[in-house]
Parts: structure tokens; C-alpha cells; sequence
């Protein structure tokens, strides 16, 4: 109760530009109910307005006592590519031979080597795909995040769903650069692939959930254009022709 007071009076303070109170109750907040995330969450957004480092070094704090907790290792990541696009670490970049979208990928990669450790819940691993996927330049750690997602969750029917859709909208995984082409026809010829490539490495008992996405989508394209509607056709009779058709055509 006592914490659910000091919320709403941080919102109070905050709504009519109370800076000095805010401040204040934020600071006694994390002196006093660190045992609780939505603390350090609250916290680093109250900082973010002024000094995204000092928001990062609040979740920093926050994930040494909270190790599993999703909420800030999201928000870490979303004030480091932040940082990026404010330009904070130009001094860094000098310093170093590295570009500063290398050296944002090398701070991404711990975060995401940490979550490895302290968090096994594959549909989080999905969300930080998701988080990161506008950002072309962390490629090489969307790879490190697909790699896991197949090492040990490849039975997952979401996972190759996941990967599929990802192939779909043109961020190919292990693809040469030559072949990063956006045409709808390639970029539909590589989803279809992942999807027969999850339907042959999934096991028996989930492959039928696989096929309910696989189909759904088949549907939804169905009010497309031509070109995806031809391609369609071509790996339909491709699956008919297989193993890994579902039971109820065989």
C-alpha cells in the first residue's frame, strides 16, 4: 500500500512539473522498495528526460538485483540503441577503432549473453527479435538470438512461425549479401522454405500446430497479389507431395 502511495504521488509531482518532489520520491523509492522492478522501471524513465546514461546506470542497478527480470533487460536495450541514435557516444567512438554501431551491437550482446544465463522462456527471446529488427546494424545480434532460438527451442512451433514471418518482411538469416534482394518473390520463396524447414525438424506432436500457422498465412495471402498467390500454389503442391503434409490430407 505504501508503495502504491508513493506511485501515485511521483505522478502527482510529475504531472505538474513538481521536478524537486519527483525527484525526491524516486530517490526514497529505490532506497526503500528496490525488492520491486517497477521501481527501477519508473525510475529510469523519470531520468531518461535528461540524461539517458543515468537511466541506463538506474537499470543497471536494478538487473544486479533483478536478474530475470524481462521489463529491464527490454529497457536496457531500448536506452542503448536511444543512446545511439542521441549520439551520446561520440567520445567513445574516438576512443575506439570501432564504429559506434559496433561498439552499440558489443553492449546489446551482453545484455543478451546475460539473458542466456538468467532467463529461459524462448518467447522472450522473440520479443527482443522483434525489439531489435528495425535496426539493420544489430543483424549480427539478431543472429546470435536465432542461433539460440534453434539450438534449443527449435521444437517450438512459434519459433519457426517467428523465423518465417521474419524471412517474409526481408530480414533473411544466413543469407549471402547478394541474395538480400526485398523482391516479394524472394522474400516469399524464403519464408515458405522456413516453414518446410520447421515442419521437417519439428516433432509429430507439434508439427500439427505448425501447420495451423503455415495454413492461416496461406489464407491471408490469399487477398494478395498475383505473384504471391502463384508462389503459394507452386509450394502447395511441393507440400502435398511430402511427408510433412498434415495427417488429415494424407
Amino acid at each position: 500500500m505504501i508503495l502504491i502511495c508513493a506511485f501515485s504521488y511521483f505522478k502527482f509531482c510529475k504531472e505538474s512539473n513538481y521536478n524537486r518532489p519527483a525527484s525526491l520520491v524516486i530517490q526514497n523509492m529505490i532506497k526503500n522498495f528496490s525488492d520491486n522492478p517497477d521501481v527501477w522501471q519508473v525510475a529510469a524513465a523519470w531520468y531518461i528526460r535528461t540524461d539517458v546514461n543515468q537511466a541506463l546506470n538506474v537499470i543497471h542497478k536494478g538487473l544486479m538485483i533483478h536478474k530475470d527480470c524481462q521489463i529491464l533487460y527490454k529497457e536496457a536495450i531500448q536506452l542503448e540503441l536511444l543512446n545511439k541514435e542521441k549520439d551520446e557516444w561520440s567520445k567513445d567512438a574516438t576512443k575506439s577503432l570501432k564504429s559506434k554501431d559496433e561498439i552499440c551491437c558489443d553492449k546489446i550482446k551482453t545484455y543478451i549473453q546475460t539473458i542466456f544465463k538468467n532467463i529461459t522462456d524462448f518467447k522472450f527471446l522473440l520479443e527482443i527479435l522483434e525489439l531489435l529488427e528495425p535496426h539493420t546494424f544489430t543483424r549480427s545480434v539478431q543472429d546470435v538470438v536465432i542461433n539460440r532460438l534453434l539450438d534449443r527451442h527449435s521444437d517450438e512451433d512459434l519459433v519457426w512461425h517467428t523465423l518465417a514471418q521474419r524471412e517474409r518482411r526481408g530480414h533473411h538469416f544466413q543469407a549471402d549479401k547478394e541474395e538480400t534482394v526485398r523482391s516479394t518473390k524472394y522474400c516469399l520463396n524464403r519464408c515458405f522454405q522456413k516453414y518446410q524447414e520447421g515442419l521437417i525438424k519439428i516433432s509429430k506432436n507439434k508439427r500439427a500446430l505448425l501447420w495451423i500457422r503455415y495454413l492461416d498465412f496461406l489464407i491471408d495471402l490469399q487477398q494478395e497479389n498475383d505473384v504471391a498467390n502463384t508462389i503459394k500454389k507452386e509450394h502447395a503442391l511441393i507440400c502435398l507431395g511430402r511427408s510433412e503434409q498434415p495427417n488429415f490430407i494424407r
